[in-house]
């Protein structure tokens, strides 16, 4: 299971590439009332962690995931590669990160936080069954964004709700 890296809106669920590789972004705004650390999507251990300069525009644009200022987050973890972004805003303009290349972490460990009004983008590969969509509102560490096996196979699907979003509708944390 992947969790959510931050509190916020979910404005983006798409296919896409991350270095040739087949998956999916799922991108999510905080707003400046949302809290603004992060947390770790999956237990692992960082493999990369890449601070980019960049600029400053609102954190819900989806120019913002390619040219604002950004650490990028690439985690090894059972269920293969996942990559996930600390994205700065307009009104935030830093990105905080307290881990390092080599650090092991806990599914829904906290990791950094971005100053106020930013964003978070998570990259999964190809297989998972993403249990959000656009519009759910998640909580860092304990919304479930997917299922995986390890290996980065599809987990089986539970219950009588096929894209796992009812329980985090019942708990509160989706839309």
């Amino acid at each position: 299971m992947v969790v959510s890296p931050a509190d916020g809106r979910v404005v983006v669920v798409k296919d896409e590439e991350n270095a040739g590789r087949p998956g999916k972004r799922i991108s999510i705004f905080l707003a400046i009332w949302n809290v603004h650390v992060n947390r770790s999507p999956a237990a692992g251990t960082i493999t990369k962690l890449e601070y980019k300069p960049g600029k400053f525009l609102a954190a819900w644009a989806e120019k913002a995931s390619l040219e604002n200022e950004q650490n990028v987050f690439t985690l090894s973890s059972e269920y293969g590669e996942i990559v996930f972004k600390q994205i700065a805003g307009w009104v935030a303009r830093r990105v905080v990160s307290w881990k390092r290349t080599g650090d092991a972490v806990g599914r829904g460990e906290l990791v950094g936080l971005v100053r106020f009004g930013s964003r978070v983008d998570l990259w999964l590969p190809e297989g998972a069954e993403i249990a959000v969509k656009v519009g759910d509102n998640v909580k860092g560490g304990s919304s479930v964004i997917a299922r995986m096996l390890a290996g980065g196979g599809v987990s089986p699907r539970q219950g009588g709700d096929p894209s796992g979003v009812q329980k985090i509708r019942e708990s509160g944390h989706g839309a």
